[in-house]
């Protein structure tokens, strides 16, 4: 039988977690498709691990030599045979509803290109760090994917022939943030949701590259915020200096920059308003606003714990539901102590 799902998984140095990772989508309840795990050149036992599953489900390709995630992704793309392609990294978790749930979305809507979910954070040991709340509409997916990502990867849910024949798969040039780039060529053109459901669980951890400070990151970020700013306001101008800030969202604002920061983000949104004018009227849209005012304000409370609750206020303003999304414990505890109640929490979790 061919299957209606390929679950697409990379994996790279994966031996510490692919068996969890693979359970996690052996114990789907839609039994129709194939697990197909990539190897990328690995130096651990992530291939023996691979080859040692015993289900007919599952498929298992080696690139032979490490080829990089983009790279990797399209040599699953080429041989998967669903119709329909569930992304999970090797160190990520499916919840048992994942595939009926968004197979059920798509089959339902043919117009929808791509679908996501909702995510819960973990950390190495399984322990939770929250969860992730991610734009559900296209129109504010849209905007969300001029500051960041808006798609959590091993959550996503795509028509596989439609996206290698429209877009020819992932872009091999980009060695990391791949999918970014990509998903905001599918939503200038494309339906894309993300379901309100909680549907996987992520990983955090120092391995992880979207979770890396390091300038390569920074730098990939940057050119692909300049691209979507470039692409969505198409013939007005945004100078290096304005996109920089504005890319400060991802990381911390400084305080001294917070109403430089908003007078252009109030450019961007009244340009996008302008051009997309169901966003005025659209809930998700103002409450993707909010959260992103949240995570300014709670990235400055360990600076400027004045200017972070004004941040917090502001929010609450745009979207009075906001308040479910303030990581209440957290933020109270960086007003009392600062900088440390992280150092505190990161040493109580290890």
């Amino acid at each position: 039988m061919t299957p209606a799902i390929t679950v697409l998984m990379p994996a790279y140095n994966a031996a510490a977690f692919l068996h969890e990772g693979i359970e996690s989508v052996l114990a789907q309840t839609w039994r129709n498709f194939e697990l197909l795990i990539v190897e990328d050149g690995s130096k651990d036992e992530t291939l023996a691990i691979a080859r040692g599953v015993n289900d007919p489900r599952v498929r298992v390709l080696t690139n032979g030599r490490n080829l990089g995630l983009a790279a990797t992704l399209n040599h699953g793309l080429r041989e998967a045979r669903g119709t329909f392609i569930a992304r999970q990294d090797a160190d990520d978790l499916s919840h048992p509803e994942r595939l009926a749930r968004q197979l059920a979305r798509m089959e339902a809507e043919p117009s929808l290109f791509l679908l996501g979910s909702q995510a819960h954070l973990a950390d190495l040991a399984g322990r939770s760090h929250g969860r992730i709340r991610l734009p559900c509409s296209t129109v504010a997916l849209r905007w969300a994917s001029l500051f960041d990502n808006p798609f959590a990867h091993s959550t996503v849910f795509y028509r596989r022939a439609a996206l290698l024949e429209e877009f020819g798969g992932y872009d091999e040039t980009w060695r990391i943030c791949e999918d970014w780039p990509l998903w905001s060529a599918v939503l200038r053109s494309h339906r894309a949701e993300n379901l309100p459901d909680t549907l996987a669980t992520i990983r955090v951890h120092t391995a992880s590259m979207c979770n890396a400070g390091s300038g390569a990151l920074q730098e990939a970020c940057a050119r692909i915020q300049a691209a979507n700013f470039s692409a969505e306001f198409a013939g007005e101008k945004w100078t290096e200096a304005e996109l920089a800030l504005l890319g400060r969202l991802r990381t911390a604002v400084p305080p001294g920059d917070v109403p430089e920061f908003h007078r252009l983000f109030a450019r961007a949104r009244e340009a996008f308003i302008a051009k997309e004018p169901e966003a005025a009227w659209s809930r998700d849209f103002h409450s993707t606003i909010a959260r992103q005012f949240i995570r300014l304000g709670y990235n400055l409370l360990p600076h400027a714990r004045g200017a972070a609750w004004r941040e917090m206020l502001r929010a609450l303003r745009v979207d009075g539901s906001a308040a479910s999304s303030i990581p209440w414990l957290r933020a109270l505890a960086l007003t009392a102590l600062g900088g440390r109640a992280r150092h505190i929490y990161q040493s109580a979790t290890k």
